[in-house]
Parts: structure tokens; C-alpha cells; sequence
């Protein structure tokens, strides 16, 4: 509200027992700013009470501002039209209901924004039944965001709850709420904290635990937030006790992380076929450069280079053995080979189309061993 007004600084001061509207103690919340040396500027001096400034409808002694918290970052994340700051007001005697927390969207003049008011009352907006005397309401602490989902959470503290069966009573409670980016809490997403909702903590009666409270600075290196909460406890039995309430902060899981990209196709296969080797077998691959690979199964290895007379491809081949009769070269045997041993090296021919006419040409032959 300071950054958005141009004022130094910018403070909420309570006056539980206002007599606005003729109510006895109805309570009221004055929203003053600050000049550089702490006093009040005279810039803002607005007060909000029973139906006055925005203020909600309130009954005599509801105490309304017994706890005030500002919530940083709610009225950025509500959205809600003209609201600067966002402040918790707590009404802990409010009539027969347990008490009541409002939370009160402030414009630039400091003054709440009705119609976007929200009230957090036994039984309603997720927040647990309540009895007569439980003072919700008696302290508030913004906790920062909990649950990481970009929306400020609220504790509130009702020191006159009963705990357990046979109840234990007074014990007092704290509930954390998780907030919408409207104000209000998410049903079934409210933490609660009093005697033996954690292992080891357990209250005595007349506890009074949450009368009063205050968050510590940030999260902790075990990513934990931290409270300290007061239990006023009973004069006569009872000392009065500080606990520091650790909560951990729920981190969302990470988003999937995106999918690998797909593996790109293996390059085509070479293309391969079977020839007739005598009573071996061998395979014919096309390398580049119109090489070809010639391999005996169980013999050696023939390295077969064309000589420029042909081009080979894909066709396929067939391969006759040395000394069988030489087929007839035409359009039926053509890119058929022929093995000659009867020189003094291997000759390789194939049958090949010149122009018109079909004939057998040589491939030159080098073998390894």
C-alpha cells in the first residue's frame, strides 16, 4: 500500500473497542501512513469499521481487529480491480460463531473493497466447525506460499478450541489455510495444528495455544516454514509457553520433462541379395563408388571393382560357377555375372545391354586372403 500511495510507509492500528454505528466494542481498524521520522503524515488517516469504509456489517463486542496481518502478493495474484494490499482482519468474539476473520481488499485510499470482501466463519469456505468461545480469529500470520501455487496461505490461530475425546479443553489451535487467488481457502486443503495432531505435541487443558503469533523470516534450509505461537496458558497452573511450529513447504512436482527427440532413421539397408555360388552361398552388397563385396561362406573373401564398362545396381544378380557352360547373354540374363577361372586370374563378367545388342563385359577381380 506505501509503494502504491508514494508514502514512506503504511501501518494498521486497532481499536477493538470502537463505538462506530453505536455498537459497544464492535471494533475498528485505522489505516494510517507514516512520514520519514515514524509519525503519522497526515496523508492517509482512514478508519474502517461497522459498514464505514468498506467495512464489514459487525454486532456489539465482536472485537473486529483484535489481530490485523497484511498478505503480500494477494492482490496481485486475485486479479480483483483497484486492490493495492490485501489485509486480515481478525473478530475473535464475533457473536455465538466462534469468531470470524475478513479479509479485506484495500484500495489506494486505504479503504476496503466490499464487494470483494471475504469472510472466513465456522463451517464455511473450508473452514472447520467452530463453537462458542473458540476465538478464531485471536491471531493471524501470513505464511508466504506454502504449497508453491503462486498464491499467498494464511494461519489463523483459535486459542479457545477444544481437542479430543473426552475434550481436552482450551487447548487452543492453529489452522493453516491454502488460499485461492480470490481470498478464499480451498476446501480440504486446511492444515491443522494443536495437541497430538503431531507426534510428541501435546497441550494441557487451558493451553490456550495460538493466542498470539508471528512468522519467522523466510524458509528454512530444510525448506520449512517457520511460526512462533504463543500459548498464554491459565494463571493459576499453566505457564505460559512460545513453540516454534515448523511446516513444510509442499514443492509441486516438476513437469515432465519434455520428450526426447525421436532417434533418427537408420540409413536404408545396403541392398543385398542371395547368389548361387556352386554349392556355396555368398551375399552381394552395392558399396559406393559402384564397389561390390563378394563373400564366400567358410573360403575367402573376393573384392570385386567395376572397370567402367558397367554400372551396377540393385538388380538381382546371379552368380554362375567357374567352368559351367556360359549362358546366353539377352534381356533374361542380363545383369547376371559369370565366374571365369580358366585364365591365369579370375575374371568376373557380366551381362550388360550395349546399345542393342546384349554381351558379356569383364569386371576386373582382386582377391584377399
Amino acid at each position: 500500500l506505501a509503494h502504491a500511495t508514494g508514502h514512506v510507509a503504511v501501518i494498521a492500528v486497532t481499536a477493538t473497542n470502537d463505538r462506530t454505528g453505536g455498537l459497544v466494542g464492535g471494533g475498528a481498524v485505522h489505516v494510517m501512513s507514516l512520514g520519514p521520522d515514524g509519525t503519522g503524515d497526515g496523508g492517509m488517516m482512514l478508519k474502517i469499521a461497522h459498514l464505514t469504509n468498506g467495512g464489514p456489517e459487525l454486532a456489539d463486542h465482536d472485537g473486529f481487529g483484535r489481530a490485523v496481518a497484511a498478505i503480500p502478493g494477494l492482490a496481485r495474484a486475485s486479479g480483483v480491480a483497484d486492490a493495492v494490499a490485501v489485509l486480515a482482519v481478525g473478530s475473535p468474539s464475533a457473536g455465538t460463531e466462534g469468531g470470524k476473520v475478513y479479509i479485506l481488499f484495500l484500495d489506494h485510499t486505504g479503504a476496503a473493497l466490499a464487494s470483494s470482501t471475504v469472510t472466513l466463519k465456522s463451517g464455511l469456505q473450508g473452514v472447520p466447525d467452530l463453537a462458542y468461545g473458540d476465538a478464531f480469529g485471536a491471531s493471524l500470520a501470513a505464511v508466504g506460499d506454502i504449497d508453491e501455487d503462486g498464491v499467498p496461505d494464511l494461519a489463523v490461530g483459535a486459542y479457545g478450541v477444544d481437542v479430543g475425546e473426552p475434550q481436552t479443553r482450551n487447548c487452543g489451535a492453529v489452522f493453516v489455510f491454502l488460499l485461492n487467488a480470490d481470498g478464499t481457502p480451498r476446501p480440504g486443503h486446511t492444515l491443522t495444528i494443536t495437541s497430538n495432531t503431531v507426534d510428541g505435541f501435546v497441550l494441557p487443558p487451558r493451553s490456550f495455544f495460538g493466542g498470539s503469533m508471528v512468522p519467522l523470516d523466510g524458509i528454512d534450509d530444510d525448506g520449512c516454514i517457520e511460526l512462533a505461537v504463543g500459548a498464554l496458558g491459565s494463571w493459576s497452573s499453566i505457564p505460559g509457553s512460545v513453540y516454534i511450529v515448523r511446516i513444510q513447504v509442499h514443492r509441486p512436482a516438476p513437469p515432465p520433462s519434455p520428450p526426447h527427440p525421436p532417434t533418427p532413421p537408420s540409413p536404408p539397408p545396403v541392398p543385398t541379395t542371395t547368389i548361387e555360388l556352386g554349392l556355396e552361398h555368398a551375399l552381394i552388397r552395392m558399396g559406393e563408388d559402384d564397389q561390390v563385396a563378394i563373400h564366400r561362406e567358410g573360403t575367402d573373401d573376393l573384392h570385386l571393382r567395376a572397370s567402367g564398362l558397367i554400372s551396377l545396381n540393385a538388380v538381382a544378380l546371379r552368380l554362375k560357377p567357374g567352368g559351367a557352360p556360359k549362358p546366353q547373354c539377352s534381356e533374361d540374363t542380363r545383369g547376371s555375372l559369370f565366374m571365369d577361372t580358366a585364365g591365369d586370374c579370375d575374371r568376373l563378367l557380366v551381362c550388360r545391354r550395349n546399345h542393342a545388342i546384349y554381351e558379356w563385359a569383364r569386371i576386373d577381380v582382386h582377391t584377399s586372403f
